[in-house]
């Protein structure tokens, strides 16, 4: 890498600032930074001369802080670019309220506006590197992201796995497993064997779900154990209220355009109201629909299909075209044994009424009626049914994504996976990108194949050697981990400059 480099960061987190003043040192000059209530104050004093963009407004477009840039992006940029609008289109999605309002025209109208505002902001600031604090997965981090890739401009992001293991660095999430400097990376390691930490991790996915449910769903128990009493009372914050005049968010209100709109207290209090009724009724059309089996009378008789808590990034964009559950699984029964069953079972996250609304356009009161008139070989179970049950009784896995790929490895059981998530390349675990992937699955009877518990733990290992135990989010991430922001900060920038073979 050149020596002095100007870079974006892309990131939002009190930690984020730290580890960029860490890497001005060697050379990445921050001439931009994402900010919110994390990271803000920090950003002031830190870097007080630094361009910085209010996160909620960078999501929505809100395009009055844009400069006057006149400069036309080039037609073969605009070309490239077009191929992600699709993709671009369903991610904006997730700012959209209960009741779908954002239509095609303002879609291509933000997406031809972003790419104007970006192209020019990277060439007048001569941009060199743009970081990411994670897969980028809102609207406009992946426009940048794509952007960037188009312009030869390098970019860097570590890859959320599951806490034990830390995260892994690379430049280019789609094309992880033909990265050089990451493969370079594993091998540049030396292994840390015996780890107790690790092969309590290994051995608490081997055995009981409950103990793996607090590593992978730590923040999500009360939720998931229903402890929380689900009722239509919506909990107030005094510091909500004393706030409610500053609040914002970047989803889309009833009456305007994204990039105008600016949802108060109010629209955020109706908007949970109605969720609190919609979830209720999603909750019970599927309780009625689900059924309670005895698994051990269908030992590898079906496919064990769990459904995604959407919108993901593990789904969206990571599983595209797969994200569509219906597609999906009309694949499965197309390509699969016609005498096996395939049970499906909602991830219990999205019966919780705190998060975003957009969660609801992706399962309408009709959804799990579609899901069970596509085949009569398809089961809808009882949402609570043990996950590790129904992976070691099935005679194969399949998911977009979900961490339920990686258990069943963990566990000896084969999976499908359709989504480039961490594990994607893991040991027992086929990676489908096409119909064709099914079908070698199926006609090569790969899933009969015995799973080298060694492979998967080596696997595992080897990320966990990486030593990168870094947080990803919010506060409450640093407080699982046990880590403060500066020895988070001190990990990312190990990361990066080892992932760069930076002295």
């Amino acid at each position: 890498m050149d020596k002095l480099k100007n870079t974006f960061y892309f990131c939002t987190q009190d930690y984020h600032v730290i580890f960029a003043k860490k890497l001005i040192k060697y050379g990445f000059i921050p001439k931009g930074f994402l900010k919110n209530t994390f990271n803000q104050e920090l950003l002031k004093t830190t870097f007080p001369s630094v361009k910085t963009f209010q996160y909620y407004q960078f999501l929505k477009s809100n395009l009055n802080y844009k400069q006057s840039y006149k400069n036309l992006t080039p037609v073969n940029v605009l070309k490239s670019m077009n191929t992600h609008f699709h993709e671009y289109s369903k991610i904006l999605l997730r700012q959209d309220t209960f009741i779908p309002t954002l239509s095609l025209f303002n879609s291509l109208d933000l997406f031809n506006l972003n790419i104007q505002y970006w192209y020019n902001y990277f060439t007048h600031n001569k941009i060199k590197l743009a970081v990411f604090e994670e897969e980028p997965h809102k609207s406009n981090t992946f426009l940048a992201y794509q952007l960037c890739l188009i312009m030869k401009i390098q970019t860097y992001m570590p890859l959320r796995t599951i806490g034990v293991l830390g995260i892994i660095p690379t430049s280019n999430y789609e094309e992880r497993l033909n990265d050089n400097n990451l493969k370079k990376l594993f091998k540049s390691k030396a292994p840390v064997k015996n780890n107790k930490n690790f092969l309590n991790y290994i051995s608490d996915l081997s055995n009981d779900y409950k103990r793996a449910q607090k590593i992978h769903l730590w923040n999500q128990l009360n939720d998931i154990q229903e402890k929380k009493v689900f009722s239509f009372k919506i909990k107030i914050s005094k510091n909500r209220l004393k706030n409610a005049k500053n609040y914002s968010s970047d989803f889309k209100t009833f009456f305007s355009k994204l990039e105008n709109s600016n949802e108060n207290y109010l629209n955020y209090l109706i908007n949970k109201i109605y969720k609190l009724i919609y979830i209720k009724k999603l909750k019970k059309n599927y309780i009625l629909q689900s059924k309670k089996l005895v698994l051990s009378k269908y030992t590898k008789k079906y496919i064990y299909f769990p459904l995604q808590m959407q919108p993901e990034k593990s789904t969206l964009p990571l599983g595209s075209p797969f994200d569509n559950t219906l597609y999906t699984l009309q694949l499965l029964i197309k390509n699969t044994p016609s005498n096996v069953k395939i049970f499906v079972k909602e991830h219990p996250t999205h019966f919780i009424y705190w998060r975003n609304t957009t969660n609801l356009m992706w399962r309408k009161i009709k959804f799990y009626n579609q899901i069970s008139n596509l085949s009569k070989r398809i089961i809808l179970l009882d949402y609570k049914t043990n996950p590790f049950d129904l992976i070691d009784n099935s005679l194969f896995v399949a998911s977009v994504g979900g961490t339920v790929c990686w258990e069943s490895a963990v566990r000896g059981k084969r999976a499908m996976n359709f989504s480039k998530i961490w594990f994607d390349n893991c040991h027992g675990i086929s990676l489908i990108e096409c119909e064709k992937d099914i079908k070698d699955f199926v006609n090569k009877r790969i899933y009969e194949k015995k799973i080298r518990k060694k492979s998967v733990v080596n696997f595992a290992e080897q990320i966990f050697n990486l030593g990168y135990n870094c947080a990803h989010g919010n506060p409450e991430e640093l407080k699982n981990l046990k880590i403060s922001p500066e020895e988070n900060a001190e990990s990312l920038k190990n990361a990066f400059i080892e992932y760069f073979n930076i002295s």
